[in-house]
């Protein structure tokens, strides 16, 4: 049985826009789970950096705040998956992007995970979408 602490288990942070029936992060069973996150600047919808390398390192920040907000780091992460819209056939060069960028904003992390290339994102100019499993280190 999955089991949640409380309702603040389920947040929407302030520097994230609000998502009816939608949380950006759940705690629950000894973990944090992360869904959905962007390269989103501030509590809109709007992609304020239209490069790859600008999404990333704003959805690598909004990461490291999300888990801020349950007393986790990236260090904490078990599990990653990031899903990316190529700007060309060839993913390659976003793939190395996220990769070098991974490695220098979140150093020391051996998490598991995968990149997948999918179609266009439904927001104008998103190229990058990441979710994530950490271990709750207050569990």
């Amino acid at each position: 049985m999955v089991q949640l602490y409380n309702a603040s288990d389920r947040i929407n942070p302030s520097y994230l826009p609000e998502l009816p029936g939608f949380s950006w992060v759940t705690r629950a069973s000894g973990l944090i789970f992360l869904g959905g996150l962007v390269g989103l600047e501030g509590a809109s919808f709007e992609i304020t950096d239209r490069t790859f390398e600008g999404q990333c390192r704003i959805l690598f920040r909004n990461l490291e705040a999300c888990l801020t907000e349950f007393g986790a780091s990236h260090e904490d992460i078990v599990q990653m998956t990031g899903y990316i819209a190529p700007s060309t056939k060839d993913a390659a060069d976003e793939i190395r992007i996220f990769m070098e960028l991974r490695g220098e904003l979140l150093p020391n992390l051996n998490a598991a995970g995968a990149i997948v290339p999918v179609p266009p994102f439904f927001l104008d100019g998103q190229l990058i979408e990441l979710q994530a499993i950490a271990r709750d280190p207050n569990f």
